[in-house]
C-alpha cells in the first residue's frame, strides 16, 4: 500500500479525534496559565502545580494523551526533557510544540503538517546596507522608507502575540539590521 492510500484512509478517520482532545485540553486557566504548555511540563517530569480542574482534566486526558502519542511516535521523553529545559532556547522549542498541538487542533495532522503559526519570522527590518552581496536577494542600500520607532514596537507587539503563547523565533535581517540607529 503507497503512503498517500495510507494517508487517505487514517487521517480522515484519526483527524477528528485528534482534534476534539486537543481543543479539550488547549485551555487558559485563570490560576495556572495554559493546560497545554503546563501539562507537557508535567509529563515530562516537572514539578508543576495544578488547581484541582486542571489536575483532574490533565489525568483523565492530557497525559494519557501524552503517553499514548509519545509510544506511537517513538518519542524520548528525556531528549525532550533536555531540549526543553535544559537547552538555552528551550523556551522556543516549547513554544514550537505549543504552535504544533494548535494546528493539530485546529487542522488535524495532513502531510504537509500546518502549525497554527509560524514558527519563525525573519523581518528585514531595514534595507540600507553598507555592503553589495552578490548572494543578497534584498535590494540594499536603496534608501527606501522604513517603519519608525514607534511602529517597530507595535510590529514586535504583535508578533509577540502572534500564537497566544508567543513567537518562537524572531530573526532580523536587512540590509543590515545593525545599520538601523535604533536597533539596539
Amino acid at each position: 500500500m503507497q503512503i498517500e492510500s495510507l494517508e487517505n484512509i487514517l487521517f480522515p478517520t484519526v483527524n477528528p479525534l485528534l482534534r476534539s482532545v486537543v481543543k479539550k485540553f488547549d485551555v487558559e486557566c485563570e490560576q495556572d496559565g495554559s493546560l497545554l504548555v503546563n501539562s507537557l511540563k508535567y509529563f515530562l517530569g516537572e514539578n508543576v502545580e495544578l488547581c484541582k480542574s486542571c489536575s483532574g482534566l490533565n489525568r483523565m486526558v492530557v497525559n494519557p494523551f501524552f503517553e499514548v502519542g509519545s509510544r506511537i511516535l517513538r518519542v524520548d521523553k528525556e531528549f525532550m526533557r533536555r531540549v526543553f529545559f535544559e537547552q538555552k532556547y528551550g523556551e522556543a522549542w516549547m513554544r514550537g510544540f505549543a504552535l504544533m498541538m494548535k494546528g493539530i487542533e485546529k487542522y488535524g495532522i495532513c502531510i504537509p503538517f500546518i502549525p497554527a503559526a509560524p514558527f519563525e519570522i525573519v523581518w528585514n527590518i531595514t534595507y540600507s546596507c553598507n555592503l553589495k552581496c552578490k548572494h543578497c536577494y534584498e535590494n540594499a542600500g536603496f534608501h527606501r522608507p522604513e517603519l519608525t520607532t514607534e511602529q517597530v514596537y507595535t510590529v514586535i507587539d504583535i508578533l509577540s502575540e502572534i500564537a497566544g503563547f508567543g513567537l518562537p523565533a524572531l530573526s532580523f535581517s536587512g540590509g543590515e539590521p545593525l545599520l538601523r540607529k535604533d536597533f539596539f
